[in-house]
């Protein structure tokens, strides 16, 4: 028999849940939603470092960048949404009925923002999925020149289209389910009314079915691409170093459906327990759930930047160690490098030794000579050669090295 209770108007208040002691009301604390202020934060910092590496590196851009430059947009919006949600739980979590006015407003203004900016992630997901779904597999380097246009206008506009309806007939609000205590789709006395599926309709609707077909197109095309990556791996590894970073980007869809699944999971326990009074054992669910949502929903904006900034040699490089390097030499200290490669990209994609890069063979051969030589000429000048000891062209002649590159040598 599907128990039935009146919400209160303010977060973690239910006024009566008339059932036996073995059910409890669904609340899973404030736990999570700290933890989502942390994520979210993290994102936004996260996002912020992608713009600036799309700044640093507009010498060398290309589809790929524009595409997870917009996403990175899309999990700002995203993140700074749901700090404000889950600072609003916080601040009216079980405080009095009379008090839950201004929660309500605010917590309309930010599932409509959220709602938003999450389609316009998913849209941008699947479009870098299939970006490199046609450069690694049907080998089109430049398709997305064309279409970056209807790119923008599809994935920034098309939201709108589903968001400012359902705003407008007040459907967007304070939600116990398919959200880790922020603002979505309003369920209160959905359960009263028995208007479970249209509940359930309107969620889908509101961004659950994009992101569902997000999944399904990922887990479709990654497969494909990977394959096409390991055919082509001889060719990938003779590529320019800017040109193999942009292939680390094909593991945001993947980090995607990692960070996001746990909303989706919780969405359909929600259908399999429509009810504000659940079991012990689902309580249990409801919270690990929601603390993985709170982690990965905001999450995509730091889960990227560590993919296409810290986990990329050149771009790390270029956007963190170079400028680090710079600002200590002002301050007449050294940074030791601890970059993987050596090599700086420049505009033409041609590959410039690093000033602290190891000398090679030959070099150091040079330098062991034109020391000796110096020496001998300092010993000629001051007629130290007439003192005691070995003389200084015998230390020229033991301190020099055999060219290594020589054809006399016999390594």
């Amino acid at each position: 028999v599907q128990q039935k209770m009146e919400l209160s108007e303010c977060p973690g208040v239910p006024k009566d849940c008339n059932t036996s002691a073995s059910f409890t009301v669904l609340d899973i604390g404030k736990a999570p939603s700290y933890v989502a202020i942390c994520s979210s934060l993290l994102a936004c910092l996260g996002s912020l470092l992608i713009f600036l590496t799309y700044w640093a590196l507009r010498d060398m851009k290309k589809e790929a960048q524009t595409i997870i430059t917009h996403l990175a947009l899309a999990d700002l919006i995203s993140a700074m949404g749901y700090v404000v949600g889950s600072a609003n739980f916080v601040w009216n979590y079980k405080r009095s009925i009379a008090g839950c006015t201004a929660f309500h407003e605010l917590c309309k203004v930010q599932a409509t923002v959220t709602s938003y900016s999450s389609m316009v992630s998913f849209s941008w997901t699947v479009i870098l999925a299939i970006h490199f779904y046609l450069v690694m597999v049907h080998r089109r380097q430049r398709h997305g020149v064309s279409r970056m246009p209807f790119y923008v206008l599809f994935s920034w506009g098309a939201p709108l289209l589903i968001v400012l309806p359902l705003l407008a007939t007040g459907h967007l609000g304070y939600s116990k389910y398919a959200a880790s205590n922020w603002c979505f789709v309003k369920d209160s006395g959905t359960f009263i009314r028995g208007t479970f599926q249209t509940w359930i309709l309107i969620v889908l609707l509101n961004g659950k079915l994009w992101e569902i077909l997000c999944y399904i197109i990922v887990v479709i095309l990654y497969p494909v691409i990977v394959a096409a990556l390991f055919r082509q791996k001889r060719r990938i590894l003779q590529l320019p170093g800017h040109d193999r970073f942009e292939l680390r980007l094909i593991a945001i869809p993947v980090l995607f459906i990692f960070l996001r699944v746990w909303g989706t999971i919780q969405f359909f326990l929600s259908i399999s327990k429509p009810d504000p009074c659940v079991s012990s054992e689902a309580l249990i669910a409801f919270k690990i759930l929601g603390f993985f949502q709170a982690i990965g929903d905001p999450g995509q904006g730091w889960g990227n930047a560590i993919l296409y900034v810290f986990l990329s040699p050149v771009v790390r490089d270029k956007v963190l160690v170079a400028p680090i390097q710079s600002c200590m030499a002002g301050f007449g200290m050294k940074l030791i490098q601890w970059s993987r490669v050596d090599p700086a990209v420049n505009r033409d994609g041609d590959q410039e030794s690093s000033s602290i890069a190891p000398l090679n063979p030959r070099a150091r051969a040079t330098n062991y000579r034109a020391a000796a030589s110096s020496v001998a000429s300092l010993a000629s000048a001051d007629d130290i050669s007439a003192a005691p000891g070995p003389s200084a062209h015998a230390f020229a002649e033991q301190s020099s090295e055999p060219d290594p590159t020589s054809s006399t040598n016999p390594v």
